[in-house]
């Protein structure tokens, strides 16, 4: 009879129902999470499942590349990351190397900036030196 209940045993392809001697299936099981970066699907017995996409992001807090001195940012909503370096950033005195022979430099690791200091008794030319050698 038209409009009873009869069941194929799939939950994912929503409530059957009996039209003219045949179970058709009713309204599907809506699994869409409304987030771009994943894939969504139903599972029987009528679960949903949602399946994360590779390097895929919707905000700037999805993205880390682990490096300290990149700003990591995301495309868009289903987009991806990109990172740019930081200017002056630093994870050791090595990524601190400036050409000016008057100033040390080195790494701060509590900012991750470098930080430049002046040489005590530094001249910059051979005729500013008593003995004619830069920085001795």
């Amino acid at each position: 009879m038209n409009g009873t209940l009869c069941g194929d045993s799939l939950a994912c392809n929503g409530q059957d129902v009996c039209m003219s001697g045949v179970c058709a299936p009713g309204t599907a099981l809506d699994c869409n999470d409304s987030n771009a970066c994943t894939t969504d699907s139903c599972v029987e017995p009528g679960s949903c499942a949602h399946m994360g996409v590779a390097d895929c992001c919707n905000v700037d807090g999805d993205c880390d590349d682990g490096d300290l001195c990149t700003a990591d940012t995301c495309s868009g909503p289903g987009g991806t990351c990109g990172a740019s370096p930081i200017t002056d950033c630093c994870v050791s005195d090595v990524d601190c190397v400036f050409a000016n022979l008057g100033t040390t430099e080195t790494c701060n690791l509590t900012t991750n900036r470098c930080e430049r200091g002046a040489v005590s008794n530094c001249c910059v030319s051979d005729a500013d030196c008593g003995d004619a050698n830069v920085c001795t």
